[in-house]
Order: structure tokens, then C-alpha cells, then sequence
């Protein structure tokens, strides 16, 4: 179950629709097919299963979602859902790579420690990200890096 939260619960759709630059488009699994849809306006900040944007917050997605252009309305491919995923996956692992970078300093006795920690997570990073890649489901990825 989806769970969206307009962040501005007093504006109309029909308004909210004129407004916006893009859509969220949630599609079937099997079939590609459009289930739903959000009129949006950037900044995105893409998650694995959320979604934040100027004008909406949705969390707990359990389908695939890709963001288009308003005017949009061609055939989403699975090619093009798996690029729009890699793109997500690719700053989820961004997200978590300066977070695993910022925690080393605390996490090491010593300098040497560190840098064994440092080559480590640098080679974690670089494996994760050529299989991104590559991968044809990228959200499946252990984006962890820990």
C-alpha cells in the first residue's frame, strides 16, 4: 500500500495538476501498464520504496514507479524502467557511500585502521556500482555497502 501525504492538502488537484512539470507513474509489474498517477514538481529525492517531491511525499511503494515529463505519453519499456531504476539505485548507493565515509573516522582506533576500512569500502562502492550497471533489477542490489 502506497502512502502519499500532500504536502499542500488545501490545493485542488485539477490545480495541482496545471502546476506540475512532471508524473509519477506507477506501473503493474507484469505488464508495464499504468496503475496510478501523481502530478508532481521537483526537487525529486528518489528512494528504493519512496518518493519526496515539492508537492508530495510517498513512502511504502510497493510497485515500480518512474517519473516522466508531463507531456509524456509514450509506452514505458522495461529497458526504460530499468534505466529510471539504475538512476535510483545509483544515488541510493551515493546516499549511503558518503554516510559509510562520514561514520570510517569514528569507527577506527588509528590511521592505519582507517585506511584498510577507507580501501574496503572504496572496493564495496566500485563492485556495487559496475552491477548497477549491468543489473536488469537494481533496486534488488545490496546497496548497503555494509
Amino acid at each position: 500500500m502506497i502512502e502519499k501525504a500532500m504536502l499542500d492538502i488545501e490545493e485542488s488537484t485539477q490545480q495541482n495538476i496545471q502546476d506540475s512539470t512532471h508524473k509519477v507513474l506507477y506501473l503493474n509489474p507484469d505488464t508495464l501498464e499504468i496503475v496510478s498517477i501523481d502530478y508532481v514538481t521537483p526537487p525529486f529525492v528518489l528512494g528504493v520504496d519512496s518518493l519526496k517531491t515539492a508537492n508530495m511525499t510517498a513512502t511504502g511503494i510497493n510497485l515500480p514507479y518512474i517519473i516522466v515529463e508531463k507531456s509524456y505519453n509514450g509506452v514505458i519499456t522495461q529497458d526504460l524502467l530499468t534505466d529510471f531504476q539504475r538512476e535510483i539505485a545509483s544515488k541510493v548507493l551515493e546516499e549511503n557511500y558518503k554516510q559509510a565515509q562520514f561514520n570510517l573516522m569514528s569507527e577506527s582506533d588509528d590511521y592505519d585502521e582507517y585506511l584498510a576500512k577507507d580501501t574496503a569500502l572504496k572496493k564495496k562502492y566500485f563492485t556495487v556500482k559496475k552491477q548497477i550497471a549491468t543489473s536488469t533489477a537494481p533496486l534488488l542490489l545490496d546497496l548497503s555497502l555494509v
